[in-house]
């Protein structure tokens, strides 16, 4: 949702789920300006071009409301330009393989 990201604060609430706990990010400072151009710019001229009104921090472009289908699409994309890329759970995994040689595994 788009209260749950704090840009003066610096930080992005994720809510729990049945399977998660809820937890607060720390943004750095690439992710906050990357963060304020989709919101200003990119977000708002999807949002114009389909008409749409909603208040989740990513809309898609379709009609539908849901992003699995833009996922599946941009995963065929990255996939195509990267061959070692098999889904998206590579690229968690890699990032989490990064966080674990620069910080403790409780902040990882």
């Amino acid at each position: 949702m788009e209260k749950d990201v704090k840009l003066r604060e610096g930080n992005i609430f994720i809510a729990g789920s049945r399977k998660s706990n809820e937890r607060e990010l720390t943004l750095e400072s690439g992710q906050m300006i990357d963060r304020m151009e989709y919101t200003m710019k990119t977000r708002a001229e999807i949002l114009q071009l389909t008409r749409k009104e909603s208040n989740k921090l990513f809309v898609s472009t379709g009609a539908s409301n849901r992003l699995q289908n833009v996922l599946q699409a941009l995963a065929r994309q990255l996939i195509a330009m990267n061959s070692k890329l098999l889904n998206f759970n590579y690229i968690r995994t890699s990032v989490i393989t990064h966080w674990l040689k620069i910080h403790i595994l409780r902040q990882t």
